[in-house]
């Protein structure tokens, strides 16, 4: 955990169709005008003019046959900019910062579901982020079926998007195994087969509940936190 840093890192992880970029975006907006509290919002790949280039040669359908390694290497780099430039310079300054997807989602993307060992890729992520971790980290679980239609239905095709049905149950699989493995409490899974409004609800309390037992609710006068 980011014990050497004051402030606080959310990230946001699940399948295909589960929410995470929308529920990123309410989640900002509460904390900014529901809270008082101004966050840092990003996304991986990208938050940085690197990484939104990686983000668009990973996401381009016309990119077919990448190695898997390649892949890999590709989504490290982006976050080693990140983790760099954004991240723990944010983290420094005390900030809350919400991202969407970080190390898990190569873990269970290309560690487990590409089959490059679980292992081997979280030893990369640990050089890519300078030893970086979430804080918390919110799980959205969806059935696979499920959040595979619900791609379908935005109208969104990108390269990932070609993968079969087998793929995305290893990443499902691959997610709630390592949420089981938790030793540290910073996994919170949430069932996102619900009501928007219900999804984003048990989020704010998990979140709310975590912030208060880290003084951040309390700090309204502190340097720590940017506040309007």
């Amino acid at each position: 955990m980011n014990r050497n840093y004051p402030g606080y890192l959310i990230s946001f992880e699940g399948n295909e169709g589960a929410g995470k970029t929308a529920l990123v975006n309410s989640v900002y907006l509460w904390i900014t005008f529901g809270l008082g509290i101004k966050p840092i919002i990003a996304r991986e790949p990208g938050g940085t003019k690197v990484g939104e280039q990686i983000r668009e040669l990973l996401k381009d359908p016309r990119n077919t046959g990448i190695e898997n390694w390649t892949e890999a290497f590709f989504f490290q780099g982006s976050r080693a900019e990140i983790s760099a430039k954004v991240l723990i310079p944010a983290l420094k300054e005390g900030r809350i910062v919400l991202l969407d997807r970080f190390r898990d989602s190569t873990v269970a993307y290309q560690g487990y579901a590409r089959g490059l060992g679980c292992g081997r890729v979280d030893r990369l992520n640990e050089l890519s982020t300078q030893g970086l971790i979430p804080d918390l980290t919110i799980l959205l679980d969806l059935p696979v079926e499920v959040g595979l239609e619900r791609k379908k239905n935005s109208g969104k095709f990108e390269r990932l998007d070609q993968m079969g049905r087998n793929f995305y149950d290893d990443v499902s699989y691959a997610y709630r195994t390592l949420a089981s493995f938790d030793d540290e409490g910073r996994w919170e899974v949430v069932d996102a087969y619900r009501h928007y409004g219900l999804v984003f609800r048990d989020v704010q309390l998990v979140i709310e509940k975590r912030l208060r037992d880290h003084n951040f609710l309390e700090r309204e006068n502190s340097r720590d936190i940017e506040r309007f």
